[in-house]
């Protein structure tokens, strides 16, 4: 049940501009509805912290006060001065309860699982947004209640997503930064879609790295890349740094990746964005092998060496030194 400001309908537009902080806000629910019983008078809906605090709000008693003319406007009763723009208008400029009727669409999944979990147990909400594919993280607590966590997520977010995991291990238990999930509800289908930096990227997510927080770090360092520039990108998973290097920054490009899936989605991208293969290379190697190689291929010193894998990446410094020698500046 919320509280609701009787008031005439001359006072609504004034009531919503002052007292919009503390007002219902919820997607496509009305915070002004017509009284059910004379339909010159409106009621103004209050949030449901401002419903549920046992004192109303400074601001809101404050309010009624004024514009009720201070004749025990807020209490319940009649009010005083400012019921005189409305026939018969006693009652108005007063707090009353009101029922609000809420059905699948009008709660979040966060309220869903709030009154279907267990009291004590946290409420799992939040997740990663990969293509159609939700990533959760749910702790021990929340194992006897992950299915129906799942599909209060499928359902709430549908049709932007259609597959629910659950990761089951770290990704520093992988060599490639994959990590072993579990589908909680939805379709059994990990190869996504993914838009970032003007670029469409295709790939397995069960089979590649992919972060999708790294999306503003991804747009700082193609932001420093310029045109005919070589980029070494050491660690490339599906490309979210070389693929637009190349696309959109106009650089050379040499792609690699350990995990044999990344050059199969790597090539596969840089094809689907139409990227000249004689600027994009694609590689297989360990990240120190394809150093060597690219020196034994005659490559002078880079300006962009790229190497997204924070846990180990310094181990690779040494292998750098050949290029070390050249005049250009390299990031």
């Amino acid at each position: 049940a919320l509280k609701a400001i009787r008031l005439p309908l001359s006072g609504c537009s004034t009531a919503v501009k002052k007292l919009g902080p503390h007002l219902l806000n919820r997607r496509d629910i009305k915070r002004v509805v017509q009284d059910p019983t004379n339909p010159d008078v409106r009621l103004v809906l209050l949030s449901e912290e401002a419903s549920a605090a046992p004192e109303l709000p400074d601001s809101v008693r404050a309010f009624i006060e004024e514009m009720g003319g201070g004749g025990g406007g807020g209490t319940g009763g009649d009010a005083g001065a400012g019921n005189g723009d409305l026939a018969g208008g006693a009652g108005v400029w007063q707090i009353v309860p009101y029922v609000l009727h809420l059905d699948w669409n009008d709660v979040t999944a966060s309220e869903v699982l709030q009154e279907l979990l267990p009291p004590g147990v946290d409420v799992p909400s939040a997740f990663e947004s990969v293509g159609h594919v939700a990533h959760v993280n749910l702790r021990k607590e929340h194992e006897p209640y992950k299915r129906l966590i799942g599909q209060v997520l499928l359902e709430k977010n549908a049709p932007r997503i259609r597959t629910v995991v659950n990761k089951c291990a770290d990704i520093g238990a992988s060599k490639f930064r994959t990590f072993a999930m579990e589908l909680l509800a939805g379709e059994p289908d990990l190869e996504v879609t993914v838009m970032e930096s003007d670029v469409e990227l295709r790939f397995n997510y069960g089979q590649v790295y992919w972060n999708s927080r790294l999306q503003a770090e991804h747009a700082r360092v193609l932001a420093q890349v310029q045109p005919g520039e070589v980029v070494v990108d050491m660690f490339a998973g599906a490309g979210p740094f070389a693929v637009p290097a190349a696309r959109h920054r106009k650089a050379v490009v040499h792609a690699n990746d350990l995990n044999p899936h990344a050059p199969i989605f790597l090539a596969a991208n840089a094809a689907r964005n139409k990227i000249d293969r004689g600027v994009f290379k694609v590689y297989n190697l360990d990240g120190r092998e394809l150093v060597t190689k690219l020196v034994e291929d005659g490559l002078e010193r880079p300006q962009h060496v790229i190497m997204n894998l924070p846990a180990i990446a310094t181990e690779f410094l040494g292998s750098l030194k050949p290029w070390l020698g050249g005049q250009s500046e390299a990031t």
